[in-house]
C-alpha cells in the first residue's frame, strides 16, 4: 500500500465515532462492527512501512559510509529521518531516543504534513 493511501486510511479511522470512547461499557461494539479490526490492521501496515524507511536510511547510509568522500558529500541531503536516526546514534539529547519514538515523530510529522496539505 502506497504512503498516501495508507496516511487517507488512518486519518479517516481518526475521524470514526466510536461509541466505546463516549460509553465504555459499549466499546465492544467496535469488535462487532470492525472497526477495532480495521486500526489494527492499518497501525501493522503503518509499522510496517515506517519500519522499511528506517531500514532504508540505515542501510543508505551503512553504504554510503563506506567512503569518507561519498558521505561528505551527502551531508547536505539529509532529511527527518536521517537526523533522528544520527541523534539516536550519537545519543546528543541526553537520554535514548528508540525506534518505536523515531516511528512516532516521523508518523507525527507525516499528519502535521498531510494537515497542511488539507488546509491548503
Amino acid at each position: 500500500m502506497k504512503f498516501k493511501e495508507l496516511l487517507e486510511e488512518f486519518l479517516e479511522l481518526l475521524s470514526v465515532y466510536s461509541v466505546g470512547d463516549y460509553i465504555p461499557w459499549l466499546s465492544w461494539v467496535s469488535r462487532v462492527n470492525g472497526l477495532d479490526a480495521r486500526m489494527e490492521k492499518v497501525a501493522k501496515q503503518f509499522d510496517d512501512f515506517l519500519e522499511g524507511v528506517i531500514e532504508e536510511h540505515i542501510n543508505c547510509h551503512n553504504k554510503g559510509s563506506d567512503s569518507h568522500v561519498a558521505s561528505h558529500e551527502n551531508e547536505d541531503q539529509k532529511d527527518f529521518v536521517d537526523v533522528l536516526l544520527w541523534i539516536q546514534k550519537e545519543n546528543i539529547i541526553g537520554f535514548p531516543i528508540d525506534r518505536v519514538s523515531i516511528k512516532a515523530l516521523i508518523l507525527a510529522k507525516s499528519i502535521r504534513f498531510a494537515f497542511d496539505l488539507v488546509r491548503l
